[in-house]
């Protein structure tokens, strides 16, 4: 199989996706999940830590060593965590709008449910965006079917 650099098809397919996606009901949140839970499998894979601090503390140094941001446990019940610089969201002309954070959403779930052998459902629960001039992105993980 090929492998092909997911930003370049994505530019490669934009005016079609749109109409295949309105045509199939299948919505950008479902679809940014999924992308996202695939390149969490595959980073799990490259991870060796099997309980939670150590994960995200692993995590974090990922995300520094890749120029994500920066990974932070708030609370551990019910886990939240802070990515600080984040990458991924965004906001336009000071509205908080979120961009891409299904992404994080899909690639965090993946990654705890693969090195924890646990079900934890990610979500973004708040994020101060580009255009209030910070980058921030609040996570909770609360325990899933």
């Amino acid at each position: 199989m090929n492998s092909y650099d997911l930003s370049d098809l994505i530019v490669q397919f934009t005016s079609s996706i749109k109409p295949l996606q309105e045509y199939s009901g299948v919505d950008s949140h479902s679809m940014l999940l999924r992308i996202g839970e695939e390149i969490g499998y595959g980073i799990s894979r490259r991870l060796s830590s099997n309980n939670m601090n150590d994960l995200l503390n692993e995590m974090d140094r990922l995300w520094k060593k890749l120029s994500l941001g920066e990974v932070e446990i708030q609370k551990d019940d019910p886990l939240t965590f802070k990515i600080y610089g984040c990458q991924v969201c965004g906001s336009t002309l000071g509205q908080q709008k979120r961009i891409g954070c299904e992404l994080y959403e899909g690639v965090m779930n993946a990654i705890l449910r693969e090195r924890l052998k646990m079900h934890l459902n990610v979500k973004l629960v708040d994020t101060i965006g580009w255009g209030t001039g910070f980058n921030i992105c609040t996570f909770n993980g609360n325990k899933g079917n």
